[in-house]
């Protein structure tokens, strides 16, 4: 009886062992960016940063609360490949640290949020690019991802970061790298996106150089109902309401 007792011992124990010995599988994601969606230097020192990302479980085990997410952020300049901003800093290996206080389900999201002012001002308008990159870790029953499983961590968005006297200092090369007119060739709607928050000025004229198009916007993103244009190229200018160009081109309408 002894012998039977101690047999079962052995095997509730074996069993509890290889049931705290089971590791969770996630597969995390940074889904989308939302903020920033642009920057701003500020008359005094400092450039406030807004942070707003959206994540989401893709594996087959639930993150639970308690749960750590480990982040981080770098800000570059497009145009020479600069890294500007780290954070948390000082490098790579540095991550921030949040911890989760809900369970996050496969296929469920989840928002990390971050308000700070970075010590940095621009004294000419200039487009950069924010990554961002982030893991979910509780060791020792959620493995760390890599190799493969890594590509999804990461998200990049290309934003522009202002002068502190908002744009007025060379608006027109930084804005026109993030400015789009697509689709061209266009059949039916004309999409317009231009990173500024203030009001601007569209024109189209055709081959003659007629105007037939005139539209103030002061949304990020507009459309224009081309479907009762006649087919053929078209010229557009996209201008601030002071008349200083953003950006302009050619499209054609099928």
């Amino acid at each position: 009886m002894k012998k039977i007792l101690l047999t079962l011992v052995s095997v509730i124990f074996i069993t509890g062992l290889s049931v705290a010995q089971t590791t969770r599988t996630i597969d995390w994601s940074t889904e989308t960016i939302l903020y920033p969606d642009s920057l701003k230097s500020t008359p005094s020192n400092g450039t406030p940063i807004n942070v707003d990302v959206v994540m989401k479980n893709n594996g087959s085990s639930s993150a639970l609360a308690g749960d750590s997410i480990w982040f981080q952020f770098a800000i570059t300049i497009i145009s020479n490949s600069q890294t500007i901003l780290l954070y948390p800093g000082p490098n790579s290996s540095t991550f921030g640290l949040k911890i989760l206080t809900r369970t996050v389900a496969p296929n469920d999201t989840v928002h990390l949020t971050l308000n700070l002012t970075a010590n940095l001002k621009f004294l000419q308008s200039a487009n950069v690019r924010f990554a961002f990159i982030a893991h979910v870790l509780n060791r020792p029953d959620l493995g760390f991802e890599s190799g493969a499983g890594l590509t999804n961590n990461q998200k990049s968005k290309d934003v522009v970061w202002f002068n502190e006297q908002g744009w007025a200092v060379g608006i027109a090369g930084v804005l026109a790298n993030t400015t789009k007119v697509y689709p061209n060739p266009v059949k039916d709607v004309l999409n317009i996106d231009v990173n500024y928050g203030l009001p601007k000025v569209l024109n189209i004229f055709d081959i003659t150089g007629r105007k037939v198009e005139d539209i103030m916007f002061e949304e990020k993103n507009t459309t224009v109902n081309v479907s009762n244009y006649p087919r053929g190229f078209y010229f557009y200018e996209i201008k601030t309401v002071e008349g200083e160009m953003i950006k302009s081109g050619k499209i054609q309408v099928n």
